[in-house]
């Protein structure tokens, strides 16, 4: 097998094919700044707020049965920064989609 800078052609075909997956993950960038790109938080299933996402924004929710979130978007990112749901785990949950699932709370970021 030849070899070019120490590389084999196998090393070559899969440097290239990451380098193209990377490329496709910077194409998707000007879509996730957009103007257009949005965030949906439904409660129960029902919408409660469309943001949008290129605007820095706290909003409070109102969670099923007495339940509560703080939904922060900052950056072009969302994230939810309180919860008093017992697990908390949607705290450490990111985008496209957080659930908080005692509070019934879903967020997802939609790239329109």
């Amino acid at each position: 097998m030849r070899k070019h800078f120490g590389l084999t052609r196998a090393d070559i075909i899969l440097l290239a094919a990451l380098l193209l997956i990377a490329g496709l993950g910077f194409a998707r960038l000007p879509r996730v700044l957009g103007q257009n790109a949005v965030v949906r938080v439904s409660v129960d299933g029902a919408s409660y707020a469309v943001l949008p996402l290129n605007v820095d924004t706290t909003l409070e929710i109102d969670g099923y049965s007495g339940g509560h979130n703080t939904l922060r978007i900052e950056n072009g990112r969302v994230a939810v920064i309180a919860a008093d749901c017992p697990d908390k785990l949607c705290m450490a949950q990111s985008e496209p989609l957080i659930v908080c699932l005692p509070n019934r709370v879903a967020i997802t970021v939609d790239y329109e």
